[in-house]
């Protein structure tokens, strides 16, 4: 993900925005309903060769990716669904092939998020839901990437689009265009508004763009796509900083996370999610969270001998 990215992270200031005024009130709604917390790690994809020997055995074959990785982790972000619509056999196969545990968190086609909303996209809306729903209740929270040059001015039309298609995907909204930030009490009023009408969130954090990292929730669930830098020291620090803040968030009755792990470096990825699920579970002892065991590979291994 090139978005936000930056040459010299260090010299960044990566502390978090204060807490959004609205979180409280919001989440709270939610309190009286809230089961046993859930939070999802997962990555950007399940065909990594350079866990072969660690978090996948090492000789694997290319159908037994999923199957590996969705004993692993909790959810993917999943963008092979932003560049096509799956055909109804393909969804069936990854429904198959997953965990009973896991969860798919599909990212809305490209000719719906990235384009002018219109009747087309409507269209296409409903044949991307028929498609995705055969995932079942191994779907996630779908999400939606608006792209960097959809601003605020166009927010009635996303607002229609998200009424007239009435999804019953779970779905977020992830917001890039700078001005969406300029004025936070508007931009409360429009958290507010996807949190009345059954939205969510999808939030940042990365480098070079710290105002995406807004911190509004909206529902009961929130997904984070977190954009490490490539090094420890700089990253184990920001994912202490969501530990404390996921915490917080489930206390007041956020439901579900979904946490994304971006990375320069595959294994890293694997590490990172493996320190930020024991970080998640030393806070939360009760909490429903998987992570990678880097040991995967080299247990494998010992069987054949």
């Amino acid at each position: 993900m090139d978005f936000g990215r930056i040459e010299q992270p260090e010299k960044i200031d990566f502390s978090f925005q204060t807490e959004p005024i609205g979180n409280k009130t919001r989440l709270l709604g939610y309190k009286k309903d809230q089961s046993s917390p859930k939070v999802f790690l997962g990555g950007t994809g399940w065909t990594v060769k350079e866990w072969k020997g660690n978090v996948y055995p090492k000789k694997i074959k290319a159908d037994q990716y999923l199957e590996y990785y969705s004993q692993q982790f909790g959810t993917i972000e999943f963008n092979t669904t932003h560049y096509r619509i799956p055909s109804h056999e393909q969804v069936e196969k990854w429904y198959t092939k997953a965990q009973e545990d896991f969860r798919f968190c599909p990212k809305i086609l490209q000719g719906i998020s990235h384009r002018a909303f219109s009747l087309r996209s409507e269209e296409l809306m409903e044949s991307f839901t028929d498609s995705v729903l055969l995932l079942k209740e191994k779907i996630g929270c779908a999400f939606m990437q608006l792209p960097p040059y959809f601003g605020p001015d166009k927010w009635e039309s996303l607002q229609r689009f998200l009424i007239n298609t009435k999804s019953p995907l779970p779905l977020a909204i992830e917001f890039r265009h700078e001005d969406w930030f300029l004025n936070p009490i508007q931009f409360n009023e429009q958290i507010n508004w996807l949190h009345q009408n059954g939205f969510h969130t999808c939030i940042t954090d990365v480098s070079g763009r710290r105002d995406v990292l807004h911190l509004q929730v909206a529902g009961n669930i929130v997904c984070i796509r977190f954009v490490g830098c490539g090094k420890d020291q700089i990253d184990l620090p920001r994912l202490d900083k969501w530990i404390n803040k996921i915490k917080f968030w489930l206390d007041i009755g956020l439901q579900e996370v979904y946490f994304f792990l971006h990375h320069p470096n595959n294994i890293k990825a694997a590490e990172q999610s493996l320190y930020l699920q024991k970080g998640l579970i030393a806070a939360i002892p009760e909490l429903n969270c998987k992570g990678p065991d880097l040991n995967t590979g080299v247990q494998s291994q010992m069987k054949l001998f």
